[in-house]
């Protein structure tokens, strides 16, 4: 599920908000339909683990399912109002780079945002369920966050990390892209930087 929803295989920046009711729609009915019936089996596999049958349960074995179908309804309601905020506001990449990494800086900030989305929406869900809010605020928090843009600067960071120790670049790569530009290789283009000689691009785009 989560390998669905992230991905782990491209870095995308949360860097707009603009509302889409057609995304919040699909997502809404999605969260709703994993939140419900995800709610449900484990309800009924925690009972059937932890309080095995006997005489004295019967009737609270025959009203398990209507009572798990409610507490999943409650759940899956919740995740789908989630689901829907959060995938409705997503928006495109900023249409003009002005400073290098900004990207990754507004999708931080965007993740606070959804971060205080989830944690009111599943703090408040909790209640009437009888579970902890605070626990489940903090999920919900972290579950915005990583929806948000928290996934993509993470593995921006994880990449950059990975790229700085095995020596391929230097930790402040902004700094070195200016230094470059200082000595004429490279020209700033708004946050990005072009190489102004034509030789140098073609070395550099042929190696292997």
């Amino acid at each position: 599920m989560f390998w669905l929803i992230f991905g782990f295989d491209r870095i995308e920046p949360v860097e707009t908000l603009k509302w889409s009711w057609k995304k919040a729609r699909r997502y809404l009915t999605l969260g709703i339909g994993i939140g419900t019936s995800s709610l449900f089996l484990m309800k009924i596999i925690y009972e059937v683990i932890f309080h095995p049958l006997h005489w004295q349960i019967l009737i609270s074995w025959a009203n398990l399912p209507t009572y798990a179908l409610l507490r999943g309804a409650v759940f899956g309601l919740s995740m789908g109002t989630l689901f829907g905020i959060t995938r409705g506001m997503t928006g495109s990449v900023i249409p003009k780079v002005t400073r290098p990494n900004q990207g990754i800086w507004q999708s931080g900030k965007n993740a606070l945002i959804f971060a205080s989305i989830g944690f009111t929406v599943l703090s408040l869900a909790a209640i009437p369920l009888q579970w902890r809010p605070l626990f489940w605020g903090t999920f919900g928090a972290c579950f915005g966050m990583a929806i948000g843009g928290g996934a993509a600067c993470a593995k921006h960071f994880i990449l950059r990390s990975i790229l700085v120790c095995n020596g391929s670049i230097p930790w402040n790569y902004a700094r070195f892209l200016d230094y470059a530009t200082d000595r004429i290789f490279l020209q700033k283009v708004g946050g990005g930087y072009i190489f102004i000689h034509r030789l140098l691009l073609e070395h550099f785009a042929a190696m292997k």
